[in-house]
Formats: C-alpha cells, structure tokens, sequence
C-alpha cells in the first residue's frame, strides 16, 4: 500500500484523473465476453484444469495439450476457484501482471531518467492499442510482456542498491515470463541487459556470482512445469501429439516451440515476410507510432555518436531493436508477437517527449531574453 500511495504521489491531480479514466475503461474490460479463438481456448483449459485438478499435465477437451506453456493456465485456474467461472476470474490474474508492469516501467524509468519520463512512459504504454489488447483479449503475451519488464527492474533495481532480495525477485519473474511464453522470456530479459553491461563496460556487474544465484532460483521454480511436460509427454512416446509420434515435452517447450520457428523445424510456417512486424506496430502502438519512430532515430544517432560519454542506458533501444529483429526471424508471425518491445518502446517515446520539451523552454526563453 505504502507502494502505491508513492507511486500516485508523483502524479499531478489531471494525470490522476488520466489514470483514474484508463482504469476504469480497463476494469470494465474485465467483465467483457471473452474473445475467440485463442483467449477461448485458454478459459476452457484452465477450466479443465480446475476441474480435473489435473496441474501438471495439461489438457484440451481430454487431449494432451502440448502449445503455451503452463502459468497462464495456472492463475486463471486459481482465479476460477476463488470467484467462480466469469469472465472477471479468467481476467484479473493476466491483468493484475499488466498493473504491476506500469509500476515497473515508472520505476525503470525514474532510475535512469527522471520522475517526468517515468510519469510519461506509464501513461504512453498504458494508452497504446496493444495494452487495451492485453487487457481484454487475455492471452500469454500480456503475462510475458509485463514480466520481462518487471524483472528487467528488479535486476537494475538490484544494481543500484545492492540488496539480493531484487535478484531473487527478478529471478522469479524471469521464471514466470519463461512459464507464460517459453525460453523468449529469458532472452527477453538477459539479453538487453547483458549488452547494457558490455556497452558501459562494467566487468565486476558482467562476472558477478549473483548471476548464478538468479539462474539457479529460475532453474528450480521450472523444476515442476519440466517434471508436468517430462510425465505427460516423454514418459509416453507412444502418444501422438500434434501429428507426431514420440514428441518429447521438453525438447518441444524449451527448443522447437521458439527456436525452432527460425530455425525451420516447427512446421508452423504462415508465409508473412521479414517485415511484417513494421507494418503491425503501426496499429499496435497506435496512436504513439509516430513519436516512436523520431525517438528511435535520436536514440540511435546519440549512441552512434557518443564518444567518450556513454548513454545513460541502452537496455530499452537493444530491448526493442533486437527482441523486434528476432522475433521477425520467425517464419510464424502474429501481431501480438511484438507486445514484448512495447514497454520499452515507451520509454523511448517518453525520452524523446522529454527532449522536446527542454528544446521548446530553451526556445521561450531565449525569446524572451
């Protein structure tokens, strides 16, 4: 609680009142229909679930199921045994995640900025198409989206204070991304970190033994979802699923599932170009899409040609570039797909809002003068 009140403190009374109309147009999603096919689909199997008591293996109408991991299945599962089969139920366990990325996003934000670009950051992500999206058509990629983020804080948060307890944090986080959408949500979150780290060239951060602490934490919250797909799948090679015989669990969730849309192994091919993603974001980051592109021309121009003085951070610009790149690799593309940049895309757009309006008082001022 002491939390929140902090968080709201910094807001001004007409930004309260911005976020106070957001959430309540996000609320009232809650108790929308839920949407065909996929959100659909997911209700049913986290019904099942609870019915069942089956949370370990998962199935689909009684047929293995073996797609999207298992957390989103998980929560609404528990949410259905708390307030009953609702749309609210199925909801409020994905959106409760999104909540918490705006308040990692502010937080981010503030630590390497200031309290403007967070203020600007929360309110950019939080009025985008894709989070209106997330919160109503609940889906794996809200959950992924919100703790990549979130973890992505508590690491940096770790950093500046030094206290194990983020690391731990981060770490469960990472574990959850990694339940919700597959091995993306560590790549998501290490790889933008670790090329922070080699850009400003902080060895002691890079070869820190914490960093096997945070992947050990993640390796056992996995233990229980490994031992549900190694149970239901590679115990059985005598089942077929999906089409084929002998389909390991395991090999599936942590290989073929992701790397194996790039690598060609997965059949699952929807024949979409290289740049399909550019066109989507259009819409997806609707109505920022304009400020996104100028603030990702500055950003990139100002490492470019940084010099001696390093940039303050360049976890949101490779956050978005590379994850974007690498995601445009798969020969199985949806629009969705690319909610995972969003949050860093906001923060590119809030730095360049930011950058503006110091231009523009410069300008009054030296009218005025």
């Amino acid at each position: 609680m002491k939390l929140t009140t902090k968080f709201f403190s910094e807001f001004t009374g007409f930004e309260k009142i911005i976020c106070a109309i957001i959430l309540f147009i996000y609320v009232n999603n809650l108790f929308l229909d839920i949407m065909r096919i996929d959100a659909a689909q997911y209700a049913s199997i986290s019904l099942e679930m609870l019915q069942n008591h089956s949370y370990l293996q998962v199935y689909d109408l009684q047929n293995d199921y073996l797609d999207k991991p298992p957390l989103l299945f998980w929560i609404s599962s528990l949410s259905l045994k708390t307030f009953g089969i609702c749309n609210f139920a199925y909801k409020i366990g994905a959106f409760l995640f999104l909540l918490f990325s705006l308040y990692a996003i502010y937080k981010f934000a503030a630590n390497y900025y200031n309290d403007k670009i967070a203020k600007n950051a929360v309110l950019i992500f939080a009025t985008c198409q894709a989070f209106f999206l997330m919160s109503n058509d609940i889906r794996t990629d809200g959950i992924l989206t919100s703790c990549v983020i979130i973890s992505i804080w508590l690491i940096t948060e770790y950093w500046h204070k030094n206290k194990l307890i983020y690391l731990f944090f981060a770490a469960v986080f990472t574990s959850f991304a990694m339940m919700a959408k597959g091995p993306i949500g560590i790549i998501a979150v290490l790889m933008p970190v670790g090329i922070h780290l080699l850009y400003q060239k902080q060895w002691k951060k890079i070869f820190n033994l914490s960093w096997l602490f945070y992947i050990l934490i993640v390796a056992v919250l996995l233990i229980p979802m490994t031992y549900g797909l190694y149970t239901q799948f590679d115990l059985h090679p005598e089942k077929v699923v999906n089409g084929k015989l002998h389909q390991s669990g395991i090999y599936f969730y942590y290989w073929l599932q992701s790397f194996g849309r790039i690598t060609g192994e997965n059949v699952w091919d929807n024949g979409l170009p290289w740049h399909f993603f550019i066109g989507s974001i259009s819409w997806d980051f609707f109505p920022w899409i304009l400020i996104l592109y100028a603030g990702l021309f500055v950003q990139i121009k100002k490492v470019v040609t940084a010099k001696n003085q390093k940039v303050t951070e360049i976890i949101t610009l490779t956050g978005f570039i590379l994850l974007f790149a690498l995601l445009s690799l798969s020969k199985y593309k949806l629009p969705h797909y690319i909610f995972v940049t969003l949050p860093f895309a906001s923060i590119i757009c809030a730095v360049y809002i930011d950058k503006l309006t110091q231009k523009q008082h410069l300008l009054k001022s030296s009218t005025y003068f």
